[in-house]
């Protein structure tokens, strides 16, 4: 008999121990993301040609708005797409996690939806260190913008877990204008030249963004912005292109022939590109102003973007002065 009492009360003390273990085991907290893109296009606003550019997405396109967590060893714990039709529109996102320190990574992309276009490609999120985003072989335009939000989130033990997320843009808008495209018919290519490219960034072990840029001794071996003009029936088009951030970042107006021979190269600009920066570079084939001659002009701006005029001789990269003209734009 007290062979099965010293049996039943050492049971007792293996169940008291166990469920007291249990009470040491971490307890998932209740978390709620706000999420607002609308800090994305907001920084770049003043570089719209046209207003509702660079705001309006197509009736085919969409915003897409991924969120990921890390725990401090870079495993993602936390994954969420959500798919928007305007940058206005604020994503709500709840989750459990237990109570410590995580990398919050959002990303906003645009996409299009008949033909499954993405202008940067996401890949490689299962671990932080082998995240990657990489811009696509199109070109984008102004669907090319990339939002970035990379911090580090603390979940508390006593809850009050409501997060508010706002991405910035990592890159800066280019928009270029061409006047009276038609002028010369020798021209079969036209655009903005750039002597780097950076297509793709990854992160390091704190999830700061790490940008790899491309260049060939510094030659305008990319473009910013091209096209052909006898492929558009307006006189005055204009583009626009997202850059992401980088230094020594130069371009020049270029023109060649059909047989790829060089017509023109202007001088360059040369520009320290951050976050947020807007830019505005223009050309005109034929200035009416000055006897007909091709003046082109560029540099940053902070104030709405419009027709800017000036002398050739008297262009200034960094101080450029700005005025509306009254001449019929198309993209």
């Amino acid at each position: 008999m007290k062979k099965y009492l010293f049996l039943l009360l050492g049971l007792a003390g293996a169940i008291s121990f166990t469920a007291c273990g249990g009470d040491d085991e971490p307890t998932e907290q209740a978390v709620n993301f706000s999420i607002n893109p609308n800090t994305v296009i907001t920084p770049l606003l003043p570089a719209e040609v046209v207003s509702g550019d660079l705001e309006t997405l197509s009736s085919t396109e969409v915003l897409e708005v991924h969120h990921y967590l890390y725990d401090e060893n870079g495993n993602k714990v936390f994954e969420q797409q959500n798919d928007v039709k305007n940058y206005t529109t604020i994503v709500k996102e709840s989750t459990y996690l237990e109570a410590g320190s995580y990398t919050s990574v959002v990303i906003t992309v645009v996409c299009s939806k008949t033909s499954n276009i993405h202008f940067w490609e996401l890949s490689g999120f299962d671990r932080l260190s082998t995240a990657t985003i990489t811009r696509s072989k199109y070109l984008g335009l102004q669907a090319g913008i990339l939002g970035l939000d990379v911090r580090t989130v603390t979940i508390n033990e006593t809850g009050n877990n409501d997060l508010k997320i706002e991405p910035e843009p990592f890159g800066a808008m280019f928009s270029t204008i061409y006047l009276n495209i038609h002028t010369y018919d020798v021209i079969s290519t036209l655009g903005l030249a750039a002597n780097r490219t950076a297509d793709s960034l990854s992160f390091d072990s704190y999830g700061d963004p790490q940008v790899s840029i491309q260049s060939n001794n510094n030659a305008f071996a990319w473009w910013n912005s091209y096209f052909d003009p006898n492929d558009r029936s307006a006189d005055n088009v204009y583009y626009y292109q997202f850059i992401v951030p980088m230094s020594n970042y130069k371009v020049r107006f270029e023109a060649y022939s059909s047989s790829n021979e060089q017509l023109l190269a202007t001088d360059s600009y040369s520009y320290t590109v951050n976050k947020g920066d807007c830019f505005l570079h223009y050309i005109d084939l034929c200035d009416e102003e000055n006897d007909n001659k091709i003046t082109y002009g560029g540099g940053k701006i902070s104030g709405k973007a419009s027709m800017p005029s000036f002398d050739a001789e008297a262009v200034n990269a960094e101080e450029c002065s700005i005025r509306i003209a009254e001449l019929p734009i198309a993209k």
